[in-house]
């Protein structure tokens, strides 16, 4: 390499002279372990030294002038050498006394105690001109150990003040500074944090670059930290020589060399992607590995940080000669240290053993009052990375930290890592914790990244905490403005935690989301469809179909990559928004499930089992056994919603289930109740009605207060299934129960739809619950208002549950719900015929426009109706149909078929105490009693009947006689007859009968006998006045 040549005072001197070179380069040897401070000895010897060189490269003083002095005597010559002798001695003289005023200079600088000594010491050398290059490097460098050491504190003003006077200095002097001087400068104004200046600052690059040959092993290092330091990015040529340089002098390096050489090469690598030569790294690792002894605490953090930073993993037994030494000296690390030790382990994806991770949280503990808001960051993340819980004592304080610390001293990246670090680990931080870092993500908005900003309200989410509406609309509105530089995972990341926060976005917000998932839909990942179209279904959004059909699309695409918890999100999002996909994705996800099935979770496979039943799709009978078998191995592992899924799926698609498992899952349900919300209680009671399964009695009532203390949070449709469910169970609740469901309906009358109406009607009357007056009315209304809606079988349940109820509506509403049997004539089983014929003979309504028609049907559609065991229905109709001369009859073949069976199953009345009791008083009254007695045409059993006045039929009325309606009132104090035994009641009063009745409880009010005989006098007395 040739280099200019510099001047020194007149003489040339070139440093890239052969003999200087060598020179030097050994010189690069023996002070390799010199220090970067030049002492005042130091840099008088050196003054010495390049005198003495300038001295002989000079011509003497009399050579000078014109030419050349001819010497013509002894005498003269030795005149002549009297003066030359004279006046060296005066130029000695005046050069030790420059010395001496150099080394008094120096002496002052050394010995300075603060910026603003060395900076008046300067100055004043400045003004006498005794100041040269090598004090201007000695109090730069001074002053950046002072600055380092006790100065600092001052402020940036103090400092700047105090290095005002060097740009100038260091500009004049700049071709005069030899590799150490340089290296001291770069150091210092590096350490000093100061940006000298561009110019100034590239014209010591400049000098640096044509020196890189001639640096040691220590001025190497210092240079190469301080230009990382100012963020000075090498040129790729000059890299190569620094590289080389380093490769050369690695043998010479000490460890705080080696870490600041690494450290610069990472920091570069980190701000401008320039990686350095793998060779050159592996020739560092090998050299740290075999020196690690002698690394300090600093020493250790800087090369573990700089190797993760360069994504370069040393080899195994690289990291565990470091993990070693770093246990060695745990107790020296500071706390930004140990931070990037943690931190640097958890990128190289190398987690330390258990013992060394328990020193490190001590240590951690010892010092966490010094950690900063990014140590604190770093820390949280990489135990997070390392999957290491900490003890909750630390994290405990560690919380505690951050909400000591300003807002102005985090970055929004240390905000996201936090978040994002509480969320792995699954650790939930108090509440004034999540407060303070909800009020610094509000703060640090603008400075999220896209990525931070959907981590940290995913992790907000996983956390399960509800941020003000203030802050998570600010987020929203932040989203929104940005949405165009979201990544997929970063939109699947939003929308999930919208999701589970349960914020709805507005409109806009939520179209734009789905805009951005239609465009990006080929980056998605499987879990990224999964999670978009669940937080979609959750959130209640369904997307066009367009958006629908493009997600089918990339899910069949990627499915063979679709895990099991993936497999089961999408078909439960596709459920949930009622999106069918095409038969031909729904078998292929058949056979991924099947493929897969012993990787699905319980609630995995509950999850398909409900999709599949609400896609209206019914697996492979091999799907079902198998989903079947997996999902109830362990009932006791199943949460509740897995277990009303499971129920739910397994009755929607009509699955016959062994009973033990039916007990078994009854038995969790019992166990886990308090679990279940609205929603999952409904579907579970709906499930077991459907599948034919009555639990006993105690899961039954356990069932009715768990859905008594959430009346209010059930949906219309919910409440009716409850209803609905119960009626079919033949379970009749608690009054009190009931009771709290009318309220409900009366509340929300408006919301329900009229098949919902229609079946909450139906299911009261089979539960022989008889709602309060005001609602029935207001039932009436509605179902009149919206008949033609009903199908078929809901108007003969209507027009059934009025006539058991007795519940006699307005004429307009009889007529309506006739002129909707009519039209809907053509559809009507034998079942609903005869339901709606036997609801309209207790109502005492003549169905005419109907009843021609049953008349003229063939007689096999009418021993269809008996054979569907409706013979007492049908016969009762045509008894009420001949007492009032109805047209309708039935033809006479089948009314002697439909007589004969009522007389075969006509039950006869039960022998019970209360029947004996009244049975006996009578007797003793003196009344011709007979028990168990028919009327003449056999078609009636009476359980007590007087021979008197023509006959008296005494009808005593059970508990099943009465519909209940308030609390109050049942079931000490019934109130109204259901239908059947108001119809019995008044077929036997046609037939010419005295009819009593003996209501239970008046009966059962009756403490003494003759109160009781004085009761049944009276009640014969009155039949008798009546008559």
């Amino acid at each position: 390499m040739t280099t200019k040549p510099l001047k020194i005072w007149g003489v040339q001197w070139a440093l890239s002279h052969p003999s200087l070179s060598t020179r030097r380069q050994r010189c690069c040897t023996r002070d390799a372990r010199a220090t970067p401070l030049l002492k005042a000895s130091q840099l008088c010897s050196w003054n010495g030294a390049e005198q003495a060189t300038r001295s002989t490269a000079r011509f003497p003083l009399w050579t000078r002038g014109r030419g050349t002095h001819r010497v013509t005597s002894r005498g003269a010559f030795r005149q002549h050498q009297a003066t030359l002798a004279h006046a060296s001695n005066e130029k000695e003289a005046k050069k030790s006394k420059m010395r001496g005023e150099a080394s008094s200079l120096m002496q002052s600088i050394t010995s300075a105690r603060s910026m603003k000594e060395i900076a008046r010491v300067v100055q004043a050398g400045s003004a006498s001109d005794h100041l040269n290059q090598r004090h201007v490097s000695a109090a730069l460098h001074r002053t950046a150990k002072l600055w380092k050491q006790k100065e600092r504190k001052a402020g940036t003003s103090a400092r700047d003040d105090a290095l005002r006077c060097y740009g100038p200095l260091i500009e004049e002097r700049l071709q005069l500074f030899n590799p150490r001087e340089l290296a001291n400068i770069m150091w210092a104004v590096a350490a000093l944090q100061h940006h000298p200046g561009d110019s100034l600052l590239n014209s010591l690059a400049r000098q640096v670059e044509a020196s890189v040959a001639l640096f040691n092993s220590q001025e190497l290092a210092n240079v190469l930290w301080a230009l990382a330091k100012l963020r000075r990015r090498p040129a790729d040529e000059v890299m190569r020589q620094y590289q080389a340089a380093v490769h050369t002098q690695l043998g010479a390096f000490r460890p705080q060399e080696l870490a600041n050489t690494l450290w610069a090469f990472a920091t570069w690598y980190k701000q401008y992607g320039c990686a350095p030569d793998k060779k050159m790294l592996a020739a560092v690792e090998k050299e740290a590995r075999d020196r690690v002894v002698g690394f300090k605490a600093q020493e250790l953090s800087s090369v573990l940080w700089a190797f993760a930073v360069l994504r370069c993993k040393p080899r195994q037994a690289t990291l565990e000669a470091m993990m070693g030494a770093v246990r060695e000296n745990i107790e020296r690390f500071s706390s930004q240290g140990l931070a990037n030790v943690l931190w640097a382990f958890a990128k190289l994806g190398e987690r330390p053993e258990r013992l060394l991770l328990q020193d490190l949280e001590g240590a951690i503990h010892a010092k966490l009052e010094t950690f900063s808001p990014q140590g604190l960051a770093n820390t949280l993340w990489a135990f997070a990375t390392l999957e290491h819980l900490p003890s909750q004592k630390l994290l405990a304080a560690m919380e505690s930290r951050l909400t000591l610390l300003p807002c102005r001293d985090f970055n929004s990246q240390n905000i996201a890592n936090v978040l994002w670090a509480f969320s792995t680990l699954k650790h939930i931080p108090r509440r004034e914790t999540m407060r303070t870092l909800e009020g610094f993500v509000q703060a640090k908005l603008g400075g999220f990244s896209p990525q931070g900003l959907s981590m940290t309200l995913r992790a907000v989410g996983v956390l399960g905490h509800a941020p003000e509406m203030e802050v998570l609309r600010a987020i929203e509105a932040e989203i929104r403005g940005r949405i165009a530089s979201f990544n997929s995972q970063d939109l699947s990341n939003t929308l999930w935690a919208f999701a589970a926060l349960g914020h709805a976005p507005q409109a806009d917000t939520l179209s734009a989301l789905e805009e951005a998932v239609r465009t990006r839909l080929a980056e998605f990942s499987p879990e990224g469809l999964a999670s978009t179209l669940w937080a979609f279904a959750k959130l209640g959004h369904e997307p066009s179909s367009d958006t629908l059909q493009a997600v089918e699309a990339a899910v069949q695409a990627a499915l063979g990559r679709f895990g099991p918890q993936s497999l089961a999100n999408t078909a439960w999002a596709f459920a949930k928004l009622r999106h069918r996909p095409r038969t031909q994705l729904l078998l292929e996800v058949e056979d991924a499930v099947l493929a897969r099935v012993d990787a699905f979770t319980e609630q995995g496979l509950s999850n398909m089992l409900w999709a599949f039943g609400e896609l209206d799709h019914r697996p492979k009978e091999e799907l079902v056994r198998t989903m079947t078998a997996a999902a109830s191995a362990d009932p006791a592992s199943l949460r509740a919603q897995g277990l009303s899924q499971i129920l739910w799926g397994w009755a929607v698609l009509n699955h016959t289930l062994d009973d033990g498992l039916l007990w078994s899952m009854e038995r969790e349900v019992r166990t886990k109740l308090k679990q279940f919300p609205a929603q999952g209680l409904s579907r579970t009671i709906w499930a077991f009605a459907v599948l034919d399964h009555c639990p006993d009695l105690k899961t039954l009532r356990s069932m009715e207060t768990a859905v008594r203390g959430q009346l209010e949070f059930f949906t219309p449709t919910e409440l009716i299934e409850v209803l609905w469910a119960l009626a079919i169970l033949d379970h009749r609740p608690e009054p009190a129960l009931l009771c709290g469901i009318e309220d409900e309906l009366r509340v929300k009358l408006e919301a329900f739809n009229p098949h919902e109406l229609a079946s909450a009607l139906w299911a009261f009357a089979a539960l022989h619950h008889r709602p309060e007056p005001i609602l029935l009315g207001a039932l009436e209304a509605e179902l009149r208002e919206r008949a033609e809606a009903l199908r078929p079988r809901e108007v003969s349940n209507v027009v059934w549950a009025f006539g058991l109820l007795n519940h006699h509506p307005e004429q307009r509403t009889l007529d309506t719900l006739e002129g909707e049997i009519e039209a809907k004539w053509e559809r009507l089983t034998p079942k609903m015929l005869a339901r709606t014929l036997w609801g309209f003979a207790v109502l005492q309504h003549e169905p005419a426009r109907i009843s021609a028609g049953v008349t003229l049907m063939s007689e096999g559609f009418l021993r269809e109706l008996s054979c569907e065991g409706l013979h007492h229905q049908l016969f009762a109709t045509h008894l009420v149909a001949e007492s009032q001369e109805w047209s309708f009859r039935l033809p006479p073949d089948v009314a002697e078929v439909a007589m004969e069976s009522w007389k075969e199953t006509a039950r006869l009345p039960a022998s019970t105490e209360f029947r004996e009791e009244v049975y006996g008083e009578l007797l003793s009254m003196g009344y011709a009693v007979e028990v168990d007695k028919r009327t003449s045409d056999g078609i009636f059993v009476l359980g007590i009947w007087i021979d008197l006045w023509g006959g008296i039929a005494i009808e005593l009325d059970g508990p099943e006689c009465f519909a209940t309606n308030s609390v109050e009132a049942a079931p000490s104090v019934p109130s109204v007859h259901l239908g059947d035994a108001q119809l019995r009641k008044w077929l036997l009063a046609n037939r010419g009968l005295q009819v009593v009745d003996i209501p239970f409880f008046e009966w059962d009010a009756l403490r003494t006998r003759e109160g009781r005989r004085r009761y049944l006098d009276d009640k014969i007395t009155v039949r008798d006045m009546n008559g």
